[in-house]
C-alpha cells in the first residue's frame, strides 16, 4: 500500500475511537455505574483497536515514492517520530503519537524497541 493509504485506514480507524474517548473524558459525572460502565467499554474498545492495530503493522508493507516497500512497522516508526523542521519543532503526525500513547512502554518495548519506546516518551513529554 501507499503511504496515503496507510494513514487514511489508521486514520479512520483511530478517528472514531478517539471521538469517543474525548466524548467520554468529557461528559459530566452522572451515576457512578454509568459511567464506570462506558469507561470499561472505551477500555475493551482500545484493546480491540490495539490488536488490530499490531495486526495492521505485521500484514502490510508500506510502498515509498522512491519505490522502496517497507514494513509498515518502519514506516510507523518513521512517521511518529518525524517533527517539524522549524521551532517549536511539533510531531508531524501527531496521531501516530496519540497511538503510541494508548500501549504501555513494555508493550511498545516489545512492538518496537526500548529506543522507540524511550524517543516516545520524550516526544511525549515535550522535549
Amino acid at each position: 500500500m501507499f503511504p496515503n493509504e496507510f494513514i487514511w485506514q489508521v486514520d479512520q480507524k483511530y478517528g472514531n475511537l478517539s471521538e469517543e474517548i474525548k466524548t467520554f473524558n468529557m461528559e459530566k459525572p452522572g451515576l457512578f455505574n454509568k459511567k464506570k460502565k462506558e469507561g470499561m467499554e472505551i477500555a475493551r474498545r482500545i484493546n480491540l483497536f490495539k490488536e488490530w492495530f499490531k495486526w495492521f503493522l505485521a500484514m502490510n508493507t508500506v510502498v515509498l515514492p522512491e519505490g522502496y516497500e517497507v514494513p509498515a512497522r518502519e514506516f510507523y516508526i518513521q512517521m511518529t517520530l518525524k517533527i517539524e523542521a522549524i521551532p517549536p519543532y511539533r510531531p508531524l503526525h501527531p496521531k501516530f503519537l496519540s497511538i503510541a500513547a494508548l500501549f504501555t512502554y513494555e508493550e511498545l518495548s516489545d512492538l518496537f524497541g526500548n529506543i522507540f519506546s524511550s524517543k516516545v516518551q520524550m516526544l511525549m513529554r515535550g522535549r
